[in-house]
This record gives C-alpha cells, sequence and structure tokens, in this order.
C-alpha cells in the first residue's frame, strides 16, 4: 500500500489547508508532531480514491461531507502494534498459556492450597450450622 501511497504528490501548503479543514469542522488537531503519519494517511487515501495531486482530494473532501468522512475515518483509524512481536506471542502460546492451565486445571492443587481453602470453607459452615443443632 505503502508503494502506492508514494506515487500520490501532496505539497506541504495543501497538507497544511487540510489539517486547518479537519480542525475548524471536527475540532481535531493534527500537530507537526504527527507529519509522518498525517501525511502517509493522506497519500494512502490519496491513492485509494485514485487521485494523483493534493489539489483533488482537498476539492472532494471540501463538496462532500461523506468524502470528508471517509477521509477523516481513515485519519482516525489507528493500526495497532499489538502483534508487533510474533515470538513474544510465540512464547505466550507455548511456555506461559499451558503452564497456567495446569495450574488452574488443579494438577498441582497441593502447592496452591486449594485443599485448605476448601477445608477453612467447610469448618465455617459448620461453625454456622452447629448454634442451630442446640437449639
Amino acid at each position: 500500500m505503502l508503494e502506492k501511497a508514494t506515487s500520490a504528490v501532496v505539497s506541504e501548503h495543501e497538507l497544511s489547508e487540510m489539517r486547518s479543514l479537519l480542525e475548524q469542522r471536527s475540532g481535531i488537531l493534527f500537530d507537526v508532531s504527527r507529519e509522518r503519519f498525517f501525511s502517509i494517511r493522506v497519500r494512502e487515501h490519496m491513492s485509494e480514491k485514485k487521485m494523483a495531486h493534493g489539489s483533488e482530494l482537498l476539492r472532494v473532501i471540501r463538496g462532500s461531507n461523506v468524502e470528508y468522512d471517509k477521509f477523516l475515518e481513515r485519519l482516525l483509524t489507528q493500526e495497532t502494534s499489538f502483534n508487533r512481536y510474533p515470538a513474544i506471542f510465540r512464547a505466550l502460546e507455548k511456555k506461559v498459556l499451558p503452564e497456567m492451565h495446569v495450574k488452574k486445571s488443579g494438577r498441582i492443587r497441593g502447592r496452591c492450597g486449594f485443599g485448605a481453602r476448601g477445608a477453612r470453607r467447610e469448618k465455617s459452615r459448620t461453625r454456622l450450622r452447629s448454634p442451630l443443632r442446640h437449639h
């Protein structure tokens, strides 16, 4: 997608106009710190719409609420980096999760103290019943 996106030509002035339009219409500020992200998303959107110049995109988003909303959605939709490190997820899948499953399934109950808690619960039930039996 980025390869296509680089064919779209957008000047700094056009990007600035787009940022101003977004701020005026939606109250969303894409400041200079987000410039790289912003320009990449603009170019991707232009490539998807088969636009060669930033002036075309400006004309379209100024003239159509539907197109403006699509453009805004493109800018606001973030790709997550959740699965950015696949090796970590493989370790989680092969080592950590199986260990957690073993512990949860109770194969090592003696170490977890599960039996002791169960016994304590039974004693408390007995104490609650005891006064009733004596009356």
